[in-house]
């Protein structure tokens, strides 16, 4: 993974109240520390089935799109689409990857005993997902450009000098849902639900693909800068449902 390239558009949340920083942080870890890293042993022949059933739903969406009498229908879709992607996402590939084991050049396509590097590990769980990426070259890029190609500028905030509660008070407060991080020389998903967020990467300290706490994540305390976006727009959606290609963005 290279290193995220240094956006213009920091953020500095140095100002925010300490109090609501120390509550969204203490929430984090008092709803997701009994919930440890998992290292389960993947069942490998179960993924394809996983995959099989998020096309099996995109599809069915995507001939209720195609049906759609007019823009109040087609939101309607798009919206249904959306929280699929993020079911589909964090509740079934990703999961379905913890344990899988961690290298720098790793590039397994399914789940198991094969390597898998962090960018690897999003650009092949989005594909899984349904959505055209082009894995190889995505999962190349700097850690900017993979949330750039995904998601749109105004659902992207850039973080300097922001401690980790800091930053991840500001996600929580964006709302449910899947988000795209990169860090220094890293990526990988935050997935938050109420008060609660984990990180789920391929991991180079555990050696293999983890959800952790995310306030207990030393890949998320150590990065100096930290770009992130929340997934699955409708634009993102759209894509989704009509099989359209996403082009990797590299500027």
């Amino acid at each position: 993974m290279g290193r995220a390239a240094g956006g213009e558009r920091g953020v500095d949340v140095s100002r925010r109240p300490a109090s609501s920083l120390f509550f969204a942080a203490f929430c984090v870890v008092a709803a997701g520390c009994d919930a440890p890293a998992a290292t389960r042993r993947v069942d490998a022949a179960a993924y394809p089935g996983i995959v099989a059933s998020a096309a099996r739903e995109r599809s069915a969406l995507a001939a209720e799109w195609r049906a759609a009498r007019g823009p109040a229908d087609e939101a309607k879709i798009l919206d249904r689409a959306s929280a699929a992607l993020v079911r589909i996402v964090s509740e079934r590939i990703l999961p379905a990857w913890d344990g899988t084991p961690w290298s720098l050049g790793g590039t397994a396509s399914a789940p198991g005993r094969r390597p898998i590097a962090c960018g690897y590990l999003v650009s092949t769980a989005l594909e899984h997902a349904g959505l055209r990426v082009e894995r190889a070259r995505l999962a190349q890029q700097a850690a900017e450009h993979i949330v750039t190609t995904l998601v749109p500028s105004d659902r992207i905030a850039r973080f300097r000098r922001a401690s980790l509660g800091q930053f991840l008070a500001s996600v929580i407060e964006a709302g449910d849902g899947v988000y795209l991080v990169g860090l220094d020389y890293h990526v990988g998903f935050l997935v938050v639900r109420g008060r609660q967020a984990f990180f789920h990467h391929a991991s180079r300290n555990a050696g293999a693909v983890v959800r952790e706490p995310a306030i207990l994540s030393g890949a998320l305390a150590r990065s100096n800068y930290r770009v992130v976006g929340k997934l699955f727009d409708r634009g993102l959606a759209r894509a989704w449902l009509t099989d359209s290609s996403l082009p990797t963005r590299v500027n």
